[in-house]
């Protein structure tokens, strides 16, 4: 599992809880709460990697001792798909966990939280302009450091 994207989707998240719901956001957005989305987030990637090494074996190659030159206490090993790797089932699971816990759950989360930062940014510059009030946004810069 790519855990650098996923802790930047923990982030991602507590800084949309910040920005677009400032008075919930202190309540969820704790050391406390990042700590168990992050040990969350380990754990999932601790049983993602776990079959990984159930799916190979090393298998000793004969094939290459005339190439090599390999005496007889020297031997090359590669590495085979298992049992456990050559079941279908697992193949397919495993390739279904991986698009969708790695590619696709991970990007939905960054496209619905960013539609949502935009529409609250929209409805904020709505409610300046209803005002005349300036922008918190032009008022100075704000910077966020991760």
């Amino acid at each position: 599992m790519n855990f650098d994207f996923e802790r930047k989707n923990d982030v991602f998240v507590f800084d949309f809880q910040v920005i677009c719901r400032p008075f919930v956001g202190p309540l969820y957005c704790t050391i406390k709460n990042a700590r168990r989305v992050t040990f969350f987030i380990y754990l999932l990637g601790i049983f993602y990697a776990v079959p990984l090494l159930f799916e190979y074996e090393p298998h000793e190659e004969r094939a290459f001792e005339d190439i090599l030159f390999l005496t007889g206490h020297q031997k090359f090993y590669r590495s085979k798909l298992s049992e456990i790797g050559r079941n279908p089932i697992f193949r397919w699971t495993y390739m279904l966990i991986n698009a969708l816990g790695v590619y696709v759950f991970p990007l939905l989360i960054i496209i619905l939280f960013n539609r949502q930062l935009l529409l609250s940014i929209r409805t904020l510059e709505r409610r300046s302009a209803q005002y005349n009030a300036p922008l918190p946004t032009k008022q100075g810069t704000t910077t966020f450091a991760h």
